[in-house]
């Protein structure tokens, strides 16, 4: 992969122009998307992006995970490389067997990095961290993959605290820059 960056891969795997508008799962309409869960379907996106979440992971924590279905094949390859454990959390209980909101494995008293693939309002990891806090977790830290830069990040920061850390790999302007380039350079 050379000097790639997360930002040139998702330029060039994820990122979309739509004049029109096309909804994101916030509900809001915008003219851009970066399809991360397409891009994280090639390895060589996945690898470089679980690589990054890697070295940004603290010591200590014990499992990974977040909403579903952006945050399972991080959390699954970060647990897969780290030997910690993985979760997801459904954005509604299913209506047979358990019907858990958490899949996966999450105990009490587990100390928990959040992961998402996108960030915009930061209500889907806000949700997990609540159905974390309600299995007796901690969340000690957060890392998603784009923020798109439209106050998901500030939310986050200010119902979580400043104690718990939170990263975003990159920015949709990053993206943006990268892609303008692809198309221009």
């Amino acid at each position: 992969m050379g000097s790639r960056d997360i930002a040139t891969l998702f330029a060039l795997h994820a990122y979309q122009s739509h004049p029109d508008g096309i909804e994101l799962s916030s509900g809001e309409t915008a003219a851009e998307y970066v399809d991360c869960r397409r891009a994280l379907g090639n390895p060589d996106v996945l690898a470089w992006a679980v690589r990054d979440v890697r070295f940004a992971l603290l010591d200590g924590t014990h499992a990974v995970g977040g909403p579903a279905l952006g945050a399972v094949p991080i959390a699954v390859a970060v647990a897969l490389h780290t030997f910690r454990r993985w979760f997801c959390v459904r954005g509604s209980a299913k209506d047979h067997g358990t019907r858990e909101m958490v899949e996966g494995l999450l105990h009490p008293g587990d100390r928990v990095c959040l992961v998402d693939d996108v960030l915009t309002t930061g209500r889907g990891l806000l949700r997990a961290a609540h159905h974390c806090r309600e299995r007796g977790a901690q969340v000690v830290q957060v890392i998603v993959l784009v923020d798109r830069e439209q106050g998901g990040l500030q939310a986050v920061r200010k119902e979580l605290g400043s104690d718990v850390p939170i990263l975003a790999l990159c920015t949709m302007s990053e993206i943006r820059d990268q892609a303008r380039r692809g198309l221009h350079g």
